[in-house]
């Protein structure tokens, strides 16, 4: 049985012609209809996620393991607020999330009716596109919007559908209307000029390249590209490049002993601010950017290019590039042994795994110490936004949408705090294990400059020392629990045992911010 609301039927065809397999829906009275219809459909799964905001993590998780748009689904009011930061994070590392809203008639806004605010258009400027539809919306003009919507997601953007219903909301029909979606054309491949290109490289002094973040899909490709011929360059990688431990990456941070006049970066964001700081103080002539979808001008250099083409398309570029590119040799990282910290636990839980397992990194310092001891994984961390928003759900959707696959998930306790309604699931992936860098407080501000001239009071509140039992959490969620605090005992623990497992690394008394500080001077 379907819902009885033609609207309803037609928003889950939708995104089906959309290529969405999942929608993540939150309960709620007002989606009630597009619940119904979804769970109609034999072509789309129906997850259920009771928080809004883990909800949208968890799709992003989704997207990042199906390689497909992934929608959302949820109430009136303020429960689209809760996508927000979900929203953010999906437009800037371009993820095709779809939120769908359920909403009450125009006629009835502002009207003292519980749970409604003003919906429409309600994501801008963080949003590729937002129609609003109501139960008097035509079926042409939602195949009009339909398409508007489809260009926007082939550009790896979020958007949104805001589709107000009437009650009642919870009758029937027997069968669903068939239509005949319009196909979206497909976008024109762009034409670039790579012999004017490299004549600009080769012509605009010492090149330096930047490997920024990359999805593991693009990393591996350009590994694939580096073992094709005989390549003679360096590049400065961030850790979340999943290139560092590769013989021709080095630190990105060892850009700032060169002074190159052109930038040729690749992917996404970067993590360490110095080297961005480093390059504007620089005499740029130029910054070239190849990605296939965005791009930021981060070196504030006079000149910027955008090449919309995807990473392997450096291998046009590889003849200029090898006339004026910076190349250092590789150095040897004496990595000391370490004294039980977050930085042992860190390099035991990064050397246990294989290329094949992904590997979810919190924001903060557990996405930094992977620069310290990189591996070859497939690795995520949501730096679009950078914030520590969403990291275990998005280590949990993704885990969710690749069962056949190991997934690790390191982050901090204040994180795993923070998000640890992503645990509240129906059913937990058997296939993840969860490492918490429980230092008690925000570690990551004892790593910042400044940070210690300021007063006990302000110190603080930075450092949001913290006693909630992360015990008590796991174990309300049915996840299993293991608190270590030595590496033996962590190295036992890192045994996968077929069931969600949250490994409580308490660090509370190590000398972790000395042990830090070694890799930060180094």
């Amino acid at each position: 049985m379907t819902s009885n609301k033609p609207i309803a039927n037609w928003t889950i065809d939708a995104l089906v012609n959309w290529g969405v397999r999942t929608i993540i829906c939150s309960p709620g009275s007002r989606n009630a209809p597009l619940v119904i219809s979804a769970l109609d459909h034999p072509s789309i799964e129906v997850v259920t996620v009771l928080d809004e905001r883990s909800a949208a993590f968890i799709a992003l998780g989704y997207i990042q393991q199906q390689d497909l748009p992934v929608a959302v689904c949820c109430t009136s009011g303020s429960a689209l607020a809760n996508y927000h930061p979900a929203v953010l994070e999906a437009f800037h590392s371009k993820l095709p999330l779809i939120v769908v809203s359920a909403d009450r008639p125009a006629d009835r806004i502002f009207k003292g009716e519980g749970q409604t605010c003003f919906q429409p258009n309600f994501y801008q400027p963080h949003i590729g596109a937002s129609v609003h539809w109501d139960e008097s919306s035509s079926l042409a003009s939602i195949k009009e919007d339909v398409l508007t919507l489809s260009k926007n997601l082939a550009q790896h953007l979020p958007v949104h559908v805001n589709c107000a219903l009437d009650e009642p909301l919870y009758e029937t029909a027997a069968s669903r209307p068939e239509v005949e979606w319009i196909t979206a054309p497909q976008t024109a491949s762009i034409q670039v000029d790579w012999e004017s290109i490299q004549g600009t490289i080769s012509s605009n002094g010492p090149a330096a390249i930047v490997v920024g973040q990359l999805t593991p899909k693009q990393s591996e490709a350009l590994r694939t590209l580096l073992s094709q011929s005989d390549w003679n360059l360096t590049f400065f990688a961030d850790p979340t490049s999943g290139l560092l431990d590769h013989p021709h990456a080095r630190p990105l941070k060892a850009i700032v002993n060169f002074t190159p006049q052109t930038v040729l970066s690749i992917g996404g964001q970067w993590i360490d601010k110095k080297p961005k700081f480093h390059l504007r103080s620089l005499p740029l002539n130029i910054h070239i950017h190849l990605d296939p979808f965005q791009a930021w001008e981060v070196t504030d250099a006079p000149e910027f290019l955008h090449i919309k083409a995807p990473v392997t398309a450096l291998s046009n570029l590889k003849e200029a590039l090898e006339e004026v590119a910076i190349s250092t040799p590789a150095t040897t990282l004496e990595t000391p042994a370490l004294p039980w910290s977050d930085a042992a636990v860190a390099q035991r839980v990064f050397t246990s795994m294989q290329p094949e397992h992904t590997l979810h990194l919190g924001n903060s310092t557990a996405v930094r110490y992977f620069g310290f001891f990189p591996t070859h994984v497939r690795v995520h961390s949501n730096r679009g936004v950078a914030g520590i928003d969403g990291s275990l759900s998005t280590a949990v959707g993704a885990a969710l949408a690749d069962p056949d696959h190991m997934h690790w998930c390191v982050l901090g306790d204040q994180s795993f705090i923070y998000d640890s309604n992503a645990l509240h699931l129906q059913y937990l992936p058997k296939n993840l294990t969860i490492v918490v860098l429980n230092n008690g407080v925000g570690a990551i501000f004892d790593w910042l400059p400044g940070v210690q001239k300021t007063d006990p009071q302000a110190q603080a509140v930075f450092a949001n020392p913290l006693k909630v039992s992360i015990k008590g959490l796991v174990e309300a969620s049915g996840a299993d629990y293991v608190q270590v605090d030595h590496l033996d005992a962590l190295s036992a623990a890192l045994v996968a045992n077929g069931r969600c497992k949250v490994i409580d690394a308490q660090t509370h008394d190590a000398p972790n911010t000395a042990v830090a500080q070694q890799f930060l001077r180094g």
